[in-house]
């Protein structure tokens, strides 16, 4: 009778498998009817106009159910279901008071034939779902007393049902215009999109279509690339091995032997037409978007030219036909795309190119800036500087002598507490053998030796300077030692992390005298020798200063813009209708509260190892040469200069004079080209390469990178240094913890979400809980972030949950429901001031993305084509599996119109074109690639969701009827609290 849902149980079922125990048992019909009651019992679950649905009878319905779920299914239904099931049967039962009433008032009856050909229907009277002519006959000539009073029961019975049946026929809807709306909204499609966005454009820098295509023809060249495969890989590497595993040979080898063969297992299934995409996800997924040249693939493959011939060999959307050997286990590869060797299209550069031009503009301008505003503070900036000498011992720099098997053997029973372990199975503490330990212990010892003489260098020199003497020797045997220029009180002393550090170290007393400090890589001796009581910083030197100056001066403008804005139309920034929502937060367990175990710990170790190593570091000076603008004549005449200075340092003359003489870089020029210390992929790309690949003391170079051409010189290297698991197992311990009570609260609060039939209720278990419950604000159409999940909420209901769960940064997983709406009120400027700023930049940007649009449309008018203004651009954004309501730059319904039509038919057909169209976060030109039908699955299943909620609503509509008829008093005061569960959206 009804057709409601729990998610992921049907509450159906338990009604259904509830009458179907009853089937089993003998005919309802041959058993007395118990006489109507009239009266309210004590032990009544509720009233039905004169009748009552008694404790009793409601309890023994649901224990057989009960029953008969856990005999078809094998388990019990959870206790977080039971509120609401028992709510649904319930609610049939008062329905089937509601038919016997409404049949009695319409005086509704059956005739003993009619009876009696419904009692053939009986299970009883079926044998092996065949009517058996012969038992019917036996019971109704041997028993008939018996049979008289079942057809008596069913002639009372039939009427009710056959009036449910009635109301049921009579609600039924077109299911052909049903079917129409489900496949309209289930439809898809694939878009492109040419998009001007307000968040891909800077109003101030911005350059012309213009000046990228000319600077794409002065480079074209630059970009010519090698050939090259995009690939997607699966890695067949679980369960992975544990240190002390890897570490056996015989032990390794067999676990290599079994991912082989459980790749191969993988790709005969691929071979059998399963989806690679499909068997990834129980092995992590697929990792996508592995782009490789000839001779260079990513470390993890150890395939060899062989493999490597296949991958340039193979059809783009391929599969290798065996497996790749990989550094740990085995690799699956499919080939998704292959580029022969070639000039990358404009599409492809077109968004470095502009990032770059932009940058050229954003420097230019604030050099011009800073240059004017330094000019306008010079005398100003008058005051006392300091001169400072400082040398490094870089831990990593220093090389120990290696320790021998005595010392290996005597540090590991030292500390043998490190590599044991408490056994669960043995009951016993197990210790990791001295040969599987062996290479962590040799890592251990060095690090201490590498720490002693960093320290013990260092030491000596302090020393020295704190008697007043210079030591050539000392100085040498520490990583480097630098000089500085004048700094300000309260200024930089240098770039790099000891820079860095001695910043942090004199910040709060710069004055004559020596000292000693550590930085996260060793040590730092100091020596402030020289000071003057008045002096003006050069530029650089006082660049921090002026940034900060020209950084609140621009905040200032924009407020004045803002303010005037809002001046303007004050009624435009009332606060607006606001929706108040209410949270539960579940906090996340306390990593203290969360058991690991060693091996749990080890994985995590494993699978983190980058968070728990000290990245490849490298120190360089350079010489930068900047083509004087973007022509051909120009480039070439810088990259002379730089060969030319190449050239003069590999003469002998001081790489630093001819930097401060000749760089283009205004940030290092002034100490010598001398970049300070980084890690890889903090630098320009192509210089990146350069200088990691480089070892202390080489140059190299022209180097071209979107800067000009630059001649380097190695200072100093560092190599990544993994920790050993021994020194930070409590730290690993403790992130490996933290995360795992992260994932535990999530499954908490998803579980509260889904039991919980209202807010009342999981506020209610928070109290219990001791969980954190609150509400807030969120002005309806305002800026608030997450833009869906701020919309989803706006179109909830009072009451109604937010369909997922939230994490809150620090805190914890929420739920999240609607609890009203407050009305709008006048705001002043102090309320309004952040949102006003806001909107004056929103204006700004929108100003730049019609004066963009403009620019565009005055090239087509000109006779560019749509798909080259689109390269401009980077190509058009391709969108596949667009339905109806997706969101593509903030809007839905602007879509939806174009694509699918809302009230009216689509605008556009497959291959055609939008004009310009607005989206709340820009605008953009829409072309429709391809319309395709919902998949028959899909479209079945959602087809016969619908009509089922269309049916119970129309019969909840009936029965509310019959209930204003028939007053129904709920008296339970838990089941009148709990609502009746709603059919799922999907």
């Amino acid at each position: 009778m009804s057709a409601r849902f729990m998610a992921g149980v049907p509450v159906t079922a338990l009604l259904i498998v509830a009458w179907a125990a009853r089937a089993e048992s003998p005919p309802a019909s041959m058993r007395p009817r118990a006489p109507r009651a009239t009266a309210v019992s004590t032990t009544a679950m509720a009233t039905v106009g004169p009748l009552s649905i008694s404790r009793a009878e409601f309890e023994r319905n649901f224990q057989q159910g009960m029953d008969t779920y856990r005999a078809r299914t094998g388990r019990e239904i959870p206790d977080e279901y039971r509120p609401p099931l028992r709510r649904q049967l319930l609610e049939t039962l008062i329905r089937q008071k509601l038919l016997e009433l409404e049949v009695e008032r319409r005086g509704l009856q059956a005739t003993p034939e009619e009876a009696e050909l419904e009692l053939r229907k009986d299970p009883a009277f079926q044998t092996r779902g065949v009517f058996d002519e012969a038992k019917f006959l036996a019971i109704k000539h041997g028993q008939p007393e018996a049979f008289h009073q079942a057809v008596e029961a069913m002639r009372r019975t039939l009427p009710t049902r056959r009036l449910a049946e009635t109301i049921e026929r009579g609600q039924r809807t077109d299911d052909s215009a049903l079917r129409a709306s489900v496949a309209r909204s289930l439809a898809g499609a694939t878009v492109a999109l040419l998009s001007l966005t307000r968040a891909g454009i800077d109003p101030l820098v911005e350059p012309r279509e213009v000046e990228i295509v000319r600077a794409y023809q002065a480079r074209r060249g630059e970009f010519a690339h090698p050939e090259e495969a995009t690939l997607s890989v699966l890695f067949v590497n679980q369960p992975p091995l544990s240190d002390a595993d890897a570490s056996r040979s015989s032990v390794r080898r067999d676990w290599e032997l079994r991912m082989r063969q459980r790749a191969d297992s993988i790709l005969a299934a691929v071979r059998g037409g399963a989806v690679l995409d499909s068997i990834a996800a129980p092995f992590g997924g697929l990792k996508r978007r592995v782009v490789v040249n000839r001779g260079r693939f990513p470390a993890y493959w150890r395939g060899g030219s062989r493999f490597e011939d296949a991958v340039f060999g193979a059809a783009p959307g391929s599969i290798l036909p065996e497996p790749v050997p990989g550094v740990s286990g085995s690799i699956v590869a499919r080939v998704d795309q292959v580029h022969p060797a070639g000039v990358s299209p404009l599409s492809d550069v077109a968004p470095r190119l502009r990032e770059e031009l932009r940058a050229a503009a954003r420097e230019r301008r604030d050099q011009q800036q800073l240059q004017a505003l330094y000019a306008s503070l010079r005398d100003s900036l008058r005051g006392p500087a300091f001169r400072i000498r400082y040398a490094v011992a870089d831990t990593s720099s220093f090389t120990p002598p290696e320790p021998t098997p005595a010392e290996m053997d005597r540090f590991y029973r030292g500390h043998l507490a490190d590599y044991s372990w408490f056994d669960a199975a043995s009951g016993g503490v197990v210790a990791k053998p001295f040969a599987e330990a062996r290479t962590d212990v040799r890592e251990r010892i060095v690090t201490q030796r590498r720490v002693t003489l960093a320290r013990e260098a260092a030491q000596r020199l302090f020393s020295a300077w704190s008697r007043g003497k210079r030591d050539a020797g000392l100085e040498r045997a520490m990583t480097f030692v630098k000089e500085t220029d004048w700094v300000p009180a309260g200024g930089v002393v240098d770039s790099g992390l000891a820079g860095a550090a001695l910043t942090d170290t004199l910040a709060s007393h710069l004055a004559l005298g020596r000292g000693l400090t550590t930085f996260p890589r060793g040590l730092i001796v100091y020596h402030v020798f020289d000071h003057n009581p008045s002096i003006v910083p050069g530029f650089d030197r006082a660049r921090p200063l002026l940034v900060s100056r020209i950084v609140a001066r621009r905040d200032a403008e924009e407020e004045r813009g803002a303010r005037a804005l809002f001046d303007a139309s004050p009624r435009g920034f009332a606060s607006g209708t606001s929706l108040r929502y209410g949270r539960v937060v579940v906090p996340t367990i306390p990593a203290l509260a969360v058991p690991l175990s060693r091996a749990e710990v080890e994985k995590y170790y494993r699978d983190h190892i980058d968070d728990y190593s000290a990245p490849e570091l490298a120190r360089v000076r350079h010489i930068l040469v900047s083509p004087a603008d973007a022509t051909p004549a120009a480039d070439a005449a810088a990259r002379r200069k730089a060969e030319d200075l190449l050239r003069r340092v590999r003469a002998g003359e001081s790489f630093a004079t001819l930097a401060r003489e000749n760089s283009d870089d205004s940030a290092t020029r002034e100490d010598g080209g001398d970049v300070g210390v980084f890690s890889p992929g903090q630098m320009l790309p192509e210089f990146d390469r350069a200088a990691f690949a480089m070892r202390v003391g080489d140059l190299v170079g022209p180097v071209r990178t979107e800067a000009g051409y630059h001649i380097l010189e190695c200072l100093e290297r560092a190599p990544r240094e993994k920790t050993p698991l021994a020194y930070c197992y409590s730290t690993v311990g403790s992130d490996a913890a933290r995360e795992a009570g992260d994932a535990m609260a999530h499954a908490i609060a998803d579980s509260l979400l889904r039991a919980a039939p209202t807010p009342a209720r999981a506020v209610a278990e928070a109290h219990r809980r001791n969980w954190l419950v609150y509400s807030d604000d969120h002005v309806i159409g305002g800026p608030d972030r997450p833009r869906d999940y701020y919309e989803a909420l706006e179109r909830l209901k009072p009451g109604q949950f937010y369909s997922k769960t939230m994490q809150i940064e620090g805190t914890g997983w929420a739920i999240t429901w609607v609890e009203g709406t407050i009305a709008s009120g006048k705001a002043t400027w102090e309320e309004a001031r952040s949102r006003a700023i806001q909107a004056y930049r929103d204006q700004v940007l929108q100003r730049a993305v019609v004066a963009k649009r403009a620019e565009l449309d005055s090239l087509e008018a000109a006779g560019w084509s749509l798909d080259s203004l689109a390269a401009l651009r980077g190509g058009f954004e391709r969108h596949e599996d667009v339905t109806r309501g997706t969101a593509l730059l903030g809007g839905r319904e602007q879509l939806d119109s174009l694509v699918f039509g809302r009230s009216k038919p689509p605008v556009l057909r497959p291959g055609e074109t939008s004009p310009w169209s607005e989206f709340p976060l820009g605008m953009a030109r829409v072309r429709l690639l391809e319309r395709h039908d919902p998949d028959p699955v899909q479209l079945a299943t959602r087809l016969e969701l619908e009509r089922r909620r269309a049916r119970e609503s129309a019969l909840e509509s009936a029965y509310e009827a019959l209930k204003r008829r028939y007053p129904v008093r709920i008296l339970d005061d838990q089941l009148r609290a709990t609502p009746l569960p709603q059919m799922p959206d999907s």
